[in-house]
């Protein structure tokens, strides 16, 4: 059985590959007694993938060329990307797209029939396909979806929390779990009668969820199983809650990548984190996609003033990273407050309405409105009226209303819901937390250092995306990349091919250092009860003077020390975003390394000490505290990373270090070999017995 843990774009295209229920004549070599497990922490159709609202970049037209899509790709890389995967991610991604149209994958199509391609920042061609204008993730989710519920050998368990790998004698083979209970449990079932459940029923078809695996007494109570696997794939999206403002779902903490390190897999590149320019700056920071400047729409001071143009000649089409910085910037100098997003000068066709009015003079009325709407303390002085009729004025609010809620309805539903007329008032927006470049080491087939374990997707540092991923390659790269390790570990299984990335050919992949070892901080503490959480103001504005005043508390309301008995996820996202957010230094990089480095080893002998325990905690109570533990091991990794490169790259940006060193250069980390936190079960099989190679 192949494990495959996460259900975007990467493990959905993964379990399909797997079974061989898409693909071409590489399929055709695919074992058909190999069942799929799809394990999903929570319902099987969230994912960072149900939530991308930015298209899929791929050289579909007759005038564009993989070739062109892999040097934009490079070029946005920043010197770190693998020349051989990005020309595997350009090529192979027309194949996988054209699979996708033909199984009929709802994609927008002009009147004539044909795909509908966007320009986005960064490329040299109109080649982003969407899928229900901004609703791009979640009809690709659902359609790709749909195709793994016909395959009656991939199964899906759902509400299941991958707490950690099993590995014996050096081989990764299985996953302990901590089961869900949901509100209507049936009987509950061991590992053993689990795994044969599962595999009886992927014979008859039918499916199993968590409600299959949890007790029916427990309705509050976490369960934990260990489950072997011939092949564990790693498909577990990002890490966007290491941030207080990111576009992530909730889920998005990390499991995956921390998982893989504490059994010893190598990482690399996870100082690069990408924000995202334009997230909305009030509410649950919900993405304002590229796409939208993509149309035209221009980024603006409090004072309505537009900067982007003085930043870089591409203004607000240049790489994300650097739009990012400058929005930072802008709201430094703002004392925090948002930057402004105006649609105004969009100018859908529309012959009854002439531009008889100044792009300028639109942007200042816009943004006054919008900051009088957000902070009436801020609002500066109303620009002058325009001489244009209220009835233009009127016509042509009315036709960008009518484009924008046609191109953009996803945004617009979601900004109307909050109180904002977008075609009437410039949006607040703030960089937020979106994509980590870094990850897992992998080779073009999605192997790791560990045999019988494998990445695709966000969590895996495939090369594709170097020091700064390009817009809309990353569903690709899940699309692809996915593809690639299901086959891998179907190889793997069938013929005994070695699936460690060790064997790998180097000779095209980016300049690497030799893997460091890296000692893990050990706690001294003696290990106590957990403080209680506190909830995060998600309306407050990044200020990074504010935040670092901020004060963390225990549930006596007594000052926190820097242990991880006391870390809230509040506490976790706000050191994240001051120290090792959007523009780093020294000083805040080596205190992220020391306060996180005490953290993270009271976390670990937190959980440590609750391992044997019976689990009497309800599972969200306990998911929390071992998602904290998940981030907290990315965020030390993160800040150690980003405290050795002595640059500025891509998406890591000191203002110590401003330009960029010399040739890119690639550091991997390995956990030091007497710190790796293996599992292991008594019913484990060795690798031999579980039809393995090391």
């Amino acid at each position: 059985m192949i494990v495959v843990i996460g259900s975007g774009i990467a493990g959905l295209s993964a379990a399909l590959a797997a079974t061989g229920s898409i693909g071409g004549d590489e399929t055709n070599s695919v074992r058909s007694d190999v069942e799929v497990l799809l394990v999903t922490k929570g319902p099987w159709l969230e994912s960072n993938t149900y939530h991308a609202q930015g298209g899929i970049a791929v050289a579909l037209s007759q005038d564009d060329d993989p070739r062109l899509h892999a040097e934009d790709t490079l070029a946005a890389g920043a010197g770190l990307c693998d020349p051989q995967a990005v020309d595997i991610l350009t090529a192979e991604g027309v194949m996988r797209m054209r699979e996708l149209i033909r199984a009929g994958v709802r994609f927008d199509r002009g009147e004539d029939g044909r795909l509908l391609k966007g320009l986005e920042a960064a490329h040299c061609q109109p080649r982003v396909v969407h899928a229900g204008g901004d609703a791009t993730g979640r009809i690709v989710e659902e359609d790709v979806a749909a195709l793994v519920r016909a395959d009656p050998r991939i199964h899906v368990l759902e509400y299941a929390f991958l707490e950690d790998l099993i590995v014996t004698e050096g081989c990764v083979v299985g996953v302990r779990l901590l089961l869900e209970p949901c509100a209507e449990s049936s009987d509950g079932l061991d590992a053993d009668s689990l795994v044969q459940d599962i595999r009886a029923r992927a014979r008859q078809g039918q499916r199993t969820n968590a409600n299959d695996a949890h007790d029916a007494d427990g309705a509050r109570d976490a369960r934990e199983i260990d489950l072997d696997a011939q092949a564990v794939i790693l498909a577990t999206g990002g890490s966007g809650q290491l941030y207080p403002y990111t576009t992530n779902p909730s889920i998005a903490t990390g499991d995956g990548v921390s998982a893989a390190w504490r059994a010893g897999a190598e990482v690399a590149d996870l100082e690069f984190y990408q924000f995202h320019p334009t997230a909305l700056a009030v509410g649950a920071h919900f993405l304002i996609s590229e796409a939208v400047r993509g149309e035209g729409a221009r980024l603006l001071d409090e004072h309505g003033h537009r900067y982007m143009p003085e930043v870089d000649e591409r203004a607000e089409l240049a790489p994300r990273d650097v739009v990012a910085r400058a929005n930072y910037s802008v709201m430094r100098r703002q004392s925090g407050r948002p930057v402004f997003l105006d649609v105004s000068t969009l100018r859908p066709e529309c012959s009854e309405v002439e531009n008889t009015v100044s792009a300028s003079t639109v942007s200042e009325s816009t943004v006054s409105e919008s900051v009088s709407a957000v902070s009436a303390s801020t609002m500066p002085e109303r620009s002058q009226i325009s001489a244009e009729s209220a009835d233009s004025r009127e016509l042509r609010r009315e036709a960008l209303k009518r484009f924008l809620s046609r191109r953009f309805p996803t945004i617009d539903a979601m900004t109307r819901s909050l109180g904002f007329d977008w075609s009437a008032r410039a949006l607040p927006v703030t960089p937020a937390a979106h994509y980590s470049m870094g990850g897992i080491c992998t080779d073009v087939w999605g192997k790791t250092n560990l045999p019988g374990l494998f990445a695709a997707g966000e969590c895996a540092r495939s090369g594709v995306h170097g020091a700064n991923r390009l817009a809309s390659n990353s569903l690709l790269e899940g699309l692809v990349f996915g593809h690639r390790a299901g086959l891998a570990a179907q190889a793997y299984i069938a013929e005994g091919i070695p699936a460690s990335a060790s064997e790998m050919d180097e000779a095209a992949r980016v300049p690497t250092q030799a893997v460091i070892e890296l000692d893990m901080p050990i706690s001294t503490e003696t290990y106590t009860s957990a403080a209680s959480e506190t909830s995060a103001d998600a309306d407050m504005y990044p200020c990074p003077a504010d935040c670092e005043t901020t004060e963390y508390t225990d549930d006596g309301g007594n000052a926190a020390n820097a242990d991880g008995n006391q870390w809230s996820r509040e506490r976790i996202q706000h050191e994240m975003w001051n120290h090792v957010g959007v523009l780093r230094d020294a000083s805040g990089l080596s205190q992220a390394v020391a306060h996180l480095g005490a953290a993270l080893a009271a976390s670990e002998a937190r959980c440590n000490a609750e391992l044997h325990e019976t689990l009497s905690r309800s599972a969200a109570e306990r998911v929390h505290q071992l998602e904290n533990r998940n981030l907290i091991t990315l965020g030390y990794l993160s800040a150690v990373a980003a405290l050795q490169r002595h640059e500025s790259r891509g998406a890591h940006a000191r203002s110590d270090f401003p330009h960029a060193a010399g040739i890119g250069v690639s550091t991997r980390y390995r956990k030091a070999s007497s710190e790796r936190h293996v599992s292991t079960s008594d019913s484990q099989p060795s690798p031999k017995e579980s039809g393995m190679t090391c």
